[in-house]
């Protein structure tokens, strides 16, 4: 402790042990939702029913909010999921990650988002975060 601000743990989506690891260590929880795809909010109840269980080991995991990614505010799909999440988990993030592919570009090129673009509307929103 003492040494960084904020450490990231990018989890992947499923509910396996590296999941449950960085849970029982975390103090905040960000939900990503796919805005853009109909299975946007796919196991997010399975996410909240185990968040619940690793808060017997962990009682200061606290849920930030539902943060969307891949958004499309022209798309109803997005908006949807958008209003489901909202009424579902209460919180969202005011902010929106656009669809962009400088995000595949940077995964790719195993760089930093920054890197690839900083001043795409991707970084800023991330910035921003």
């Amino acid at each position: 402790e003492g040494i960084y601000d904020v450490v990231l743990i990018d989890c992947p989506p499923s509910l396996k042990l590296l999941t449950s690891n960085a849970l029982s260590v975390a103090t905040q929880l960000i939900i990503p939702i796919e805005s853009g795809s109909q299975y946007g909010l796919y196991g997010v109840t399975d996410l909240l029913r185990h968040v619940e269980k690793i808060r017997r080991i962990n009682p200061r995991l606290d849920f930030m909010g539902a943060l969307l990614i891949k958004h499309d505010e022209r798309q109803t799909v997005c908006r949807l999921i958008e209003t489901a999440a909202t009424e579902q988990l209460g919180k969202v993030f005011p902010i929106r990650i656009p669809v962009s592919t400088k995000v595949n570009q940077a995964a790719m090129a195993q760089m930093s988002l920054y890197d690839i673009d900083k001043n795409a509307k991707v970084s800023k929103e991330f910035a921003d975060l």
